[in-house]
């Protein structure tokens, strides 16, 4: 049936490019009237993501969809869909306010019977929550730093303190204190001295409102890989590589004075940055991330992209340290890339190649696996 169906959405890409209706949602802007009935906060980040919007909806429309918008993510949403009369939707939104901000448009869409690339809304809370996903790696046997979760809310300051003695010991070395849900680094702090962590906890939580994780801090390398489903397009055909893609290995380069990678933010992300690991020459470091991001993909069920972060401790020993659910989808150019993009041509794929092996992806899961999610997709290439 892989097999049939990759060569029934090859069949009718034509037909999918003239009929398929595509929305690409990114985030809202709870401020605006209209947007929500109350404005609240977003914990995670007030990013809308709208020029990457763009950047999928302009690759779309080179890759022959001729029906492709752009909508927020806020109270207007499933009006638009039904107005627009939307087949399909791209989710490319951080969330726009609220607890788990990042659930609520996957959790919209699938009320709606609307399908949609991007992560279902327990896979995308439990990515988005580090904590979570950390606890996950270790049941999984897979290799992360050592870490405890805080909330000032609900716990004292004395027992704060009890617990990091009690499971960090006499550990002499620095931490790392972050939001469980966050982007781009923000509000991740590098600690030296163990006295200043609840001043710090303390601090994250005012910012955030949210749960902080502190970990052993790691000082070893610092590594990226991305991965998305089995099926690629490139050059005009689909390859089902029977297992999840990865792609895009790189070290990330740190100055001599930064401690963790520097958020995109405040410093672009530039070629100079990065070093692109080779499958081959790299064959160690290339392997043991290929195997960890491949579990992780499968063994969580995932169906949409993921950028895996890692950094080796002193021994060189690889550690993951998240799993991003919404990688940085933006259009390399001259000046500046993207994580997710950077190793597309040791593949041989362009970024139009990769925007339509994402949504291709998802059709061929829909077409093989969940046909009664997807009826109107599923019509465009039976009729």
């Amino acid at each position: 049936m892989r097999d049939s169906n990759k060569a029934l959405i090859e069949a009718n890409l034509d037909k999918l490019r003239d009929r398929l209706k595509i929305a690409v949602i990114f985030g809202g802007d709870r401020r605006k009237e209209g947007a929500v009935i109350t404005e609240t906060h977003n914990p995670r980040s007030d990013k809308s993501y709208e020029y990457v919007a763009d950047d999928i909806m302009q690759a779309l429309q080179n890759a022959g969809f001729k029906h492709v918008i752009k909508l927020p993510e806020d109270m207007t949403l499933g009006a638009e869909l039904v107005r627009h009369e939307i087949d399909m939707c791209w989710l490319n939104s951080g969330g726009t306010q609220g607890v788990a901000s990042v659930t609520h448009a996957p959790a919209l869409l699938e009320l709606l019977g609307v399908p949609y690339v991007g992560h279902n809304p327990l896979n995308a809370g439990i990515l988005d929550s580090k904590h979570i996903f950390k606890s996950l790696l270790v049941t999984m046997g897979i290799d992360t730093a050592e870490f405890l979760v805080f909330d000032p809310a609900v716990e004292s300051d004395v027992l704060m303190q009890k617990r990091i003695d009690a499971v960090f010991g006499d550990y002499g070395g620095a931490f790392i204190a972050k939001p469980v849900s966050g982007r781009a680094s923000q509000h991740v702090h590098h600690v030296t001295r163990r006295h200043e962590l609840l001043g710090v906890i303390h601090e994250i939580k005012g910012v955030t409102h949210g749960p902080v994780i502190l970990e052993k801090y790691l000082s070893g390398r610092e590594y990226t890989m991305a991965s998305i489903g089995p099926v690629i397009y490139r050059k005009g055909r689909l390859f089902d590589h029977q297992a999840p893609f990865v792609f895009s290995g790189v070290e990330r380069k740190l100055d001599a004075d930064e401690k963790i990678f520097t958020s995109m933010d405040v410093k672009k992300i530039s070629n100079d940055r990065l070093s692109l690991l080779n499958p081959t020459f790299d064959a160690e470091a290339w392997s043991r991330m290929a195997v960890a991001t491949r579990r992780i993909f499968s063994e969580l069920n995932l169906s949409a992209g993921i950028r895996a972060d890692f950094r080796a401790d002193e021994e060189g020993n690889i550690h993951v340290l998240e799993a991003n659910p919404k990688p940085d989808l933006k259009r390399p150019t001259e000046s500046q890339t993207s994580l997710i993009c950077a190793g597309l041509p040791q593949f041989d794929m362009t970024y139009e190649d990769l925007i339509l092996s994402m949504l291709l992806n998802k059709i061929h899961l829909l077409a093989t696996y969940q046909p009664k999610m997807a009826p109107k997709v599923l019509s465009l290439l039976n009729a």
